[in-house]
Order: C-alpha cells, then structure tokens, then sequence
C-alpha cells in the first residue's frame, strides 16, 4: 500500500481542519442528493440505497459473513473513491499490499468512511454515498471540487485481525475465483 493512497482519506481530513476554521459550517447545507447527477458509469441508482440515519446512503453489494463490526473494532479494507462526475480520487487495492486498518471512531479518516464501514460483514462489498459534511466538506482539493457528494465502494477484508476466508476453488484445479 503506498503512502499516496493513504493521503486522501487519512491526512487531508486533519489538514482541512485547520483550513476549516475560517468558515462557520453553518453557513453551508449539504446540496440535496436527488440534485446531484451522479456519472452513469458510478451505477448509482437511488432506489437501491437506503438512506442511514447519519445521511450516507449505503448499498449492500455483497452482504460478507459473521457478526457486523462496530464502533472501536479494527477494520481492515480495500476501497475506491469517486466524485459524483466518475472521477477517482483515491483507490487502495489488493495491488498496494496490506490493507489500511483503523479502529471505527478513532479519528483520522473521514466519518463517511467510518460511517460506511460500520455494520458492514467480513468479506462484505457496500458502495456508500457521502455527503459533503462527512467527506471533505466545502475545501476546494484536487481532483475533489468543494461541497461533492463522494461514492465510496468498500470491500471489508478483516474485522480485528480476523480475515476473510480464501474464495473457494469451484472446479478443484487450485485456482481461486
């Protein structure tokens, strides 16, 4: 996993904050989502979401297995990071090594990701829509315009050191799917 990849989710949230103090977030209101035009290559159709209470909106792609993590458990995870327009932003894949992993509700990353992973199950895939409050909120970054709604897609790899079992081997020749 590089260092580049850790950046936009882990540290600029901190940056920001200083940044941050300037404007009285008050002022702002998240743009309304049916506003938004999401890419059609992001697949996001609405009526497959729900809306948590926190304001993300979460699909379960693949539901996982066990028990769901919650608040102060490590998770370990893959993900991908959009804007509404298709852009990536950030990706940390299977390619990068290790998975970044925090403890849910530390701080660091940005509290849609951790809103995001909460509930999800091991080996679960869920694409999580963020707000601008609980992503990178009303800074003007690169390759993130100030107030977007971001797409996260999640793939929750191990829950407090616990991974996800090897894909099984459907025809017996040693290969995984």
């Amino acid at each position: 996993m590089s260092i580049r990849s850790l950046v936009p989710l882990l540290v600029l949230p901190v940056m920001m904050a200083g940044c941050l103090d300037a404007i009285a977030p008050e002022e702002f209101e998240d743009p309304p989502i049916e506003a938004v035009a999401f890419d059609a290559s992001l697949n996001i159709d609405l009526a497959d979401f729900e809306l948590e209470d926190s304001g993300i909106w979460v699909r379960d792609d693949e539901p996982g297995e066990g028990d769901p993590i919650v608040m102060g458990q490590e998770a370990g995870f893959y993900y991908t990071g959009w804007v509404a327009t298709g852009q990536q932003f950030d990706e940390v894949s299977e390619s990068d090594g290790a998975p970044p992993e925090f403890a849910l509700g530390t701080p660091g990353p940005i509290a849609g990701l951790t809103l995001g992973l909460l509930g999800m199950r091991l080996g679960g895939e869920r694409t999580v829509l963020v707000p601008p409050s609980l992503g990178f909120g009303w800074a003007d970054l690169v390759g993130v315009p100030a107030g977007s709604w971001l797409v996260l897609g999640i793939r929750l790899v191990s829950i407090d050191g616990e991974t996800e079992p090897p894909a099984e081997d459907p025809d017996g020749s040693g290969a995984t799917s």
